[in-house]
């Protein structure tokens, strides 16, 4: 105390005292606790001097607030310990530009909704935008376990649900249907289905809309609020959003991994330009269908090739069918044989032999024709390469312990056989397999039976086995 001239000014001056805070509770409320050199106002209860207690702060000549000017800034700011730091959350009342800003400047992190402009202490600087301002100069992480959406639809005011997103679930409805009249086109002219996308997009839309009730009161008081239902999601989805287009940008890559199916559907046109090459490696099928206009492949420079190293090419058309070339020449060369056919007549080249037919008659003009002795050109056909695949399999009990030992004889699509025993951890590893599928036939397990009761079958489903838990119990435990 300034009136106790003999103390030495430490902490047993006085006694210790209580502080006052704004709340408090067990367990709850504020805290505010006042450091060296802070102004405090001390009151005694019942006028009893030996019961101080502190019942507030007040600034002074030597402890100013940094808010101090036109009475419109308020809110809390605390001190870095022993530093120069500081957090605060700032409430901002100036006419038609009300903002609150909660910044730390560790990493410069901060939330500011609102009006935002650029504050330094207690001067308010210029306009930065509207609606709100989440950054750090550090990480930062979203996270939502039971599902997200991020949409720029606008809302219809403070009743409005959070994952209200009729909007995105109309789009993503019209873009299974578009998916399944392409689908249906496509498989009307012999390419293939799109079935698998139409159904992994269908079960994502589905997963959008889930109506969940409120939590029922049970004792307590909820003033008669918190009733009613709103919209959730089936699972745990993430739903990008808006009326007006999203892009992606880095100076880097961009990458997109999806354990099952990517859709890409665009209710009008699809570009896609590189600066470099388009490079695309598949390991079972292309399919590309186009259903009104046509398709080009058009190289500017460089050649155009296509090859099949393990079977045929199929060139058919409903009307003419053409292969010029502008400047040079056509060479046709087939390893066994060559047959021109068109209405019963034909020509056919094998095994060094020409073979002209016709049903009619056989028209030869020329101003000279020359049968000579035999001659021959051998034309060099390339040797086209072929895949080899390695192959590995595990092979499981129910409860996921390894089939050990195990002989087995795996077919291969070329019906070669490969047999050995499976190792201590159930697997089977076979090298240098042609592609295509594999028949395993498995033989017991070589340990001695033991009985195991009350092991948990997890694909135990009683009567209620749908066709795909059928096929699933199928791909686990059939062995192929």
């Amino acid at each position: 105390m300034h009136w106790d001239r003999l103390n030495d000014g430490d902490e047993n001056a006085s006694c210790w005292m209580r502080v006052v805070q704004s709340d408090t509770g067990g367990s709850y409320g504020a805290v505010h606790v006042p450091r060296i050199g802070e102004e405090v106002i001390v009151s005694f209860l019942d006028g009893d001097c030996d019961k101080p207690i502190v019942t507030g702060r007040a600034y002074n000549g030597a402890k100013k607030p940094d808010w101090h000017s036109n009475g419109i800034l308020s809110g809390y700011k605390s001190k870095e310990y022993q530093g120069s730091g500081y957090n605060q959350m700032v409430m901002d009342d100036a006419t038609g530009q009300n903002r609150v800003q909660l910044y730390s400047t560790s990493t410069n992190a901060q939330l500011h909704l609102g009006y935002l402009i650029a504050q330094t202490g207690n001067a308010r600087g210029e306009y930065l935008g509207s609606g709100f301002d989440l950054k750090s100069d550090a990480y930062g992480a979203i996270r939502a376990a039971q599902g997200m959406v991020v949409s720029t639809h606008p809302t219809t005011g403070a009743s409005s649900q959070p994952l209200d997103v009729r909007d995105a679930n109309s789009q993503l409805v019209n873009s299974e249907s578009v998916i399944e009249s392409l689908s249906q086109a496509s498989e009307t002219h012999q390419a293939e289905s799109l079935k698998d996308g139409y159904d992994s997009l269908k079960s994502f839309t589905d997963a959008t809309q889930n109506s969940v009730s409120g939590a029922a009161s049970s004792g307590g008081n909820t003033a008669g609020g918190g009733a009613g239902s709103a919209n959730a999601f089936k699972e745990p989805i993430m739903l990008f959003a808006t009326p007006a287009g999203i892009a992606m940008s880095t100076q880097k890559s961009t990458h997109i991994a999806a354990n099952e199916h990517i859709n890409l559907v665009s209710g009008q046109s699809t570009y896609i330009a590189t600066g470099k090459s388009l490079v695309a490696s598949v390991s079972e099928k292309i399919s590309l269908f186009a259903q009104n206009v046509g398709m080009k492949l058009f190289a500017a420079k460089g050649k155009v090739e296509i090859q099949a190293h393990s079977d045929g090419v199929e060139f058919t058309a409903q009307k003419t069918v053409k292969m010029l070339s502008a400047t040079e020449k056509i060479e046709a060369a087939a390893g066994q044989e060559i047959l021109l056919t068109s209405g019963g007549a034909y020509i056919r080249l094998k095994d060094g032999n020409i073979e002209i037919h016709a049903p009619g008659k056989v028209d030869v003009k020329g101003s000279q024709h020359a049968f000579n002795g035999p001659t021959q050109t051998d034309y060099p056909l390339p040797s086209l390469p072929t895949s080899k695949y390695d192959a590995a399999m595990q092979y499981l009990y129910h409860d996921d312990e390894p089939v050990q030992g195990a002989k087995y004889t795996a077919t291969l699509s070329d019906n070669s056989t490969r047999e050995g025993v499976l190792d201590a951890q159930g697997k089977m590893h076979l090298e240098n397999v042609p592609v295509g599928p594999v028949q395993v036939q498995l033989g017991p397990d070589v340990r001695q039976f033991a009985r195991k009761d009350l092991t948990k079958n997890p694909d135990f489903k009683g009567e209620q086995l749908s066709e795909s838990d059928i096929d699933s119990l199928l791909a686990k435990h059939g062995g192929a």
